[in-house]
């Protein structure tokens, strides 16, 4: 099998190519996006080990769920500080977003909920949901600009760190490494890039 941390930096890669495609290979920078792009490329990585971590530790369907609910974080940041306007379907969606937890979780075989998986799984449910809201707050703040600047620059920050993490950990031969395996990295990151591409285009 492919190793993880070379998986997720074939991912990093493939992304970045959507983004580098998608400008046409034409980048313009602006001094004042790489704060968001600092603080979203930490958030990012931190989330990409502590979710490997809860995945390792934990239930794989229920740490999956417990990721993607944070995307209620920009949600509630919308509300709280742009005054985003709500309505009933909203809260009924909360609701059943937070009843859903409870009707996961709870089938034989699963592994049990520890100590160690609630660490991993609260520190990856915080960083992916503040990678959406620093994401979505630099389209606002610039407009619709820097798309690809910003998505191209984090995402061959993750490829190049993670190559180096799997140097470090995952010794394995080169014959190893290139398998049929890194086909779904590549498919992963081009299906991560498009989504992220259509998440900042709606955002503004």
């Amino acid at each position: 099998k492919s190793s993880v941390f070379l998986f997720n930096s074939l991912t990093g890669l493939a992304a970045a190519a959507v983004f580098f495609v998608f400008a046409k290979g034409k980048f313009d920078f602006c001094a004042e996006i790489f704060p968001y792009i600092i603080s979203f490329a930490v958030c990012f990585i931190v989330c990409m080990f502590s979710s490997f971590m809860a995945i390792k530790t934990g239930s794989l369907a229920l740490t999956s769920l417990v990721i993607s609910y944070s995307l209620v974080i920009p949600t509630l940041y919308g509300i709280i500080f742009r005054k985003d306007p709500t309505n009933l379907l909203f809260y009924i969606g909360i609701s059943l977003l937070i009843l859903s937890l409870f009707l996961v979780n709870f089938e034989k075989g699963e592994k049990k909920i520890t100590k160690k998986w609630l660490i991993f799984i609260v520190i990856a449910f915080f960083c992916n949901g503040l990678c959406s809201t620093i994401q979505s707050s630099q389209q606002i703040k610039h407009q619709g600009l820097y798309k690809s600047e910003f998505m191209f620059t984090v995402y061959m920050c993750l490829a190049v760190i993670m190559a180096i993490t799997s140097l470090i950990r995952e010794k394995k031969s080169k014959e190893e490494y290139l398998n049929k395996y890194n086909l779904f990295a590549i498919l992963s990151g081009v299906a991560n890039g498009v989504t992220n591409l259509f998440v900042m285009v709606l955002s503004t």
